[in-house]
């Protein structure tokens, strides 16, 4: 009698240690609540976005996901996005301001979070994606599994305060441009460049950079003024202090992460464009 007591008490506790084992385990996964806030979007895969052929079987236009969105609480930015992730399941951007009614927060899309950390996401417009968890939320690598994404991929970061943005940053790019080489036919060639980027506090900045293109490798300077929204983003604006072979991008802006990182978009031309990262030095 007492030895099948032992082994029932015995049993009772293996199976209570197991039990145990597995709520600690799905306590230390993911959940929809630690998608929680709002996080900045980079498409990695944008710089060869425009060389992707979709299947025979598409016909329909590009439906608009993360980036290039006039939803996202930045408003519409080649290749960025920003977006509050509300902790239950949805995903909030906002309508632009008009001259007759001030900007509203839009639901755009929901989420959800499994305990394996792997996610998935589905804006109203139809693009679809799975995504994976970092940091306990704080970061999320994603692809585009809608066929219409072009297999974009790319990553997410929760913002914080960009209140003392001033200092020297570090960047680099990387994509395609449209480009006519000496001897050779207009297409879409590498493009590449890493620098840096200073910004005084007041709204000047100076930036250097080693750009590679079927040009070769060219060094080059320029200055000019930036703004800082709301938001975070950045807004270059190039002025005619620049060296010969600096040529002015169409767009150069910047999302900030916080104070010492952001997400860089750069359009070299008008249709295409490439992204990077900037970091405090």
């Amino acid at each position: 009698m007492f030895r099948s007591y032992s082994k029932f008490v015995v049993g009772g506790l293996f199976g209570c240690l197991f039990m145990f084992q597995g709520m600690l385990q799905a306590a230390s996964g993911c959940n929809t609540g630690q998608l929680f806030g709002t996080y900045n979007v980079e498409v990695s895969s944008i710089g060869f976005q425009g060389a992707i052929t979709l299947p025979p079987t598409t016909t329909a236009a590009p439906v608009i996901g993360f980036a290039n969105n006039p939803n996202s609480l930045s408003g519409k930015i080649a290749g960025l996005g920003r977006y509050y992730f509300d902790g239950t399941g949805n995903i909030i951007g906002v309508t632009a301001a008009s001259s007759t009614s001030p900007a509203v927060t839009l639901n755009v899309g929901t989420y959800s979070v499994n305990t394996d950390c792997s996610a998935s996401v589905k804006f109203t417009s139809g693009a679809t994606y799975d995504m994976y968890l970092a940091t306990s939320g704080q970061q999320a690598a994603y692809v585009r599994t809608d066929p219409l994404g072009g297999s974009e991929f790319g990553n997410l970061r929760r913002a914080g305060s960009c209140v003392s943005l001033n200092g020297s940053y570090t960047f680099q790019v990387g994509g395609v441009s449209t480009q006519s080489p000496t001897g050779g036919p207009t297409g879409a060639y590498a493009y590449s460049a890493a620098g840096t980027l200073a910004l005084d506090g007041i709204g000047n900045f100076n930036l250097a950079q080693s750009l590679m293109t079927s040009a070769g490798p060219q060094k080059s300077t320029a200055s000019g003024t930036y703004t800082v929204g709301g938001d975070c983003s950045v807004t270059l604006k190039f002025g005619t202090s620049a060296t010969s072979s600096f040529v002015v991008p169409a767009s150069f802006k910047i999302l900030m992460i916080d104070s010492s990182t952001g997400m860089v978009a750069l359009q070299p031309d008008s249709t295409n464009t490439v992204t990077g990262t900037l970091t405090a030095q």
